[in-house]
C-alpha cells in the first residue's frame, strides 16, 4: 500500500472517531480557547539519498536507498482556537537512518531542534487544517560499522513544508495525520590512510507522520 493510500485511510478512520465522539460531546466548546498544544509524532523519512565523495581530486555522486528511515518528534505549539488563526510551534525530533555505502554499513543518528511558523485553519470543532515552514536543525552521529574509519560529529540543516489533519476525539485529546516535504543536508569527512575524503549528503522527498497531542 503506498504511503498516500495509508494516510487516506488513516485520516478516513481518525475522521470517523472523531466524528463519534463529537456526537457525545458539545460540539461548541470542543476545541474553543485551545491555544497550547503538547504534541508526539511518529514520522517516516525520505528513504533515497544523494551522496557526493570527494577526496579532492575526482568527485562523484552517488544515489543511495536507506535500509530504515525514521524520526521521533515532540513538540509545543501554540495558536487555533479560532476559525483562522496563526500558529507557532518548537520541539526535539530525533532520526534515524540505516543504509549501505562504499565504506561499509552506515549507522546515523541525528538530534535536532525545529521551529515552525503556520497558518490554521478551523472548519469544525472537531477538526483543524494546519500548513506551516519548518526549519530544524541539529548534530549528526554517523557510525561506518565493520570498518577502521572514525567520523567526528558534523551537523544538519533542514527546511520543510508541513500540513496536518487535527482531529479532536475528545476533550483535549488530538489525533493528527500530516503530510510534509523536506529537505535535508550535512557533511562529514573520514581519512582512510591513503586520502581524506568528504561526503555531502542531501536527503529529500515526501514523508507522512501520525501524531497525538492534548491541546489546553
Amino acid at each position: 500500500m503506498s504511503v498516500l493510500s495509508t494516510l487516506s485511510l488513516s485520516l478516513t478512520l481518525l475522521a470517523g472517531l472523531a466524528t463519534t465522539v463529537v456526537a457525545e460531546d458539545a460540539p461548541s466548546t470542543l476545541h474553543a480557547g485551545s491555544h497550547h498544544h503538547l504534541r508526539l509524532s511518529l514520522q517516516g523519512m525520505p528513504n533515497d539519498f544523494d551522496i557526493e565523495y570527494d577526496n579532492g581530486s575526482n568527485p562523484v555522486t552517488d544515489s543511495r536507498t536507506a535500509d530504515s528511515a525514521g524520526r521521533l518528534g515532540i513538540g509545543y505549539f501554540w495558536g487555533g482556537g479560532r476559525p483562522v488563526s496563526f500558529m507557532l510551534g518548537a520541539g526535539l525530533e530525533l532520526t534515524g537512518f540505516e543504509f549501505s555505502g562504499t565504506g561499509g554499513e552506515y549507522k546515523i543518528g541525528e538530534a535536532g531542534l525545529f521551529v515552525e511558523p503556520g497558518i490554521a485553519f478551523q472548519p469544525a470543532p472537531w477538526f483543524t487544517a494546519e500548513g506551516g515552514l519548518r526549519l530544524g536543525f541539529g548534530s549528526v552521529n554517523v557510525d561506518i560499522e565493520d570498518s577502521n574509519l572514525t567520523v567526528d560529529d558534523t551537523s544538519y540543516g533542514e527546511v520543510g513544508l508541513h500540513f496536518r489533519g487535527v482531529f479532536m476525539v475528545t476533550r483535549g485529546l488530538e489525533l493528527i495525520a500530516e503530510v510534509a516535504y523536506v529537505h535535508q543536508a550535512f557533511e562529514y569527512e573520514y581519512d582512510t590512510g591513503n586520502a581524506t575524503i568528504k561526503e555531502t549528503v542531501t536527503v529529500k522527498g515526501p514523508v507522512a507522520a501520525l501524531g497525538i497531542g492534548w491541546a489546553f
